[in-house]
Formats: C-alpha cells, sequence, structure tokens
C-alpha cells in the first residue's frame, strides 16, 4: 500500500546493523492504513518493540490531497476533507480519517 519496497526482514537487518555498528536507530511506523485491523496495528507495535531501536514513533495515517493514499481512504472510511484540520497541533477531538475496520 505504501510502496516502500522493503520487507520486515531487511529492516530488521538494518537495524542489527545499526546497532553493531554503534549508530542510534530510529523507527516511524503509520498506523490507521485502509484495511488495517486493529489486530496488525497490534502486531506493528509488536514488531516496533522486537526491533528495540533507540527510538521508536507512531503516527495515524494522513492522507494528502491528490494522492492515491487519499482515494483509497475515501473509498474505505471515514474521512475529513477539511484540511485545516491536519496538524499534529489540531484542538479537534476528530480524526481526520478513521479505516472501516476499527469503526
Amino acid at each position: 500500500m505504501i510502496n516502500k519496497g522493503i520487507t520486515k526482514d531487511m529492516a530488521s537487518r538494518a537495524l542489527k546493523w545499526t546497532r553493531e555498528a554503534g549508530i542510534e536507530s530510529r523507527t516511524y511506523f503509520i498506523l490507521g492504513l485502509p484495511t488495517q485491523t486493529v489486530k496488525e496495528m497490534k502486531e506493528t507495535v509488536e514488531y516496533a518493540k522486537k526491533l528495540d531501536a533507540d527510538h521508536a514513533q507512531f503516527t495515524l495515517v494522513n492522507p494528502f490531497p491528490d494522492t492515491k493514499l487519499l482515494e483509497m481512504c475515501k473509498k474505505d472510511g471515514e474521512i475529513d476533507v477539511n484540511w485545516s484540520n491536519y496538524t499534529m497541533y489540531t484542538k479537534s477531538k476528530k480524526l481526520p480519517y478513521v479505516p472501516s475496520t476499527v469503526t
């Protein structure tokens, strides 16, 4: 869906090599992608723990205008297209996008 071009095994090996080289490791994960279930989100968190990076960051999916991801989100679940709500600092209690699998 995100087309990163890497596998979990590749990421695990990269983290291992980073640790062996004494380089601080940081990982970033997106939760709430279209069709992603609560179970899959929990598996992502467990995978992150297993990687044991120095820092792990989790964010909720944030589909941007004119992207394939936005079109997928529109087809899948509830989405707010008021772009002023798309900020980390919003006071809104409503998420911009909620997958149909968690509603």
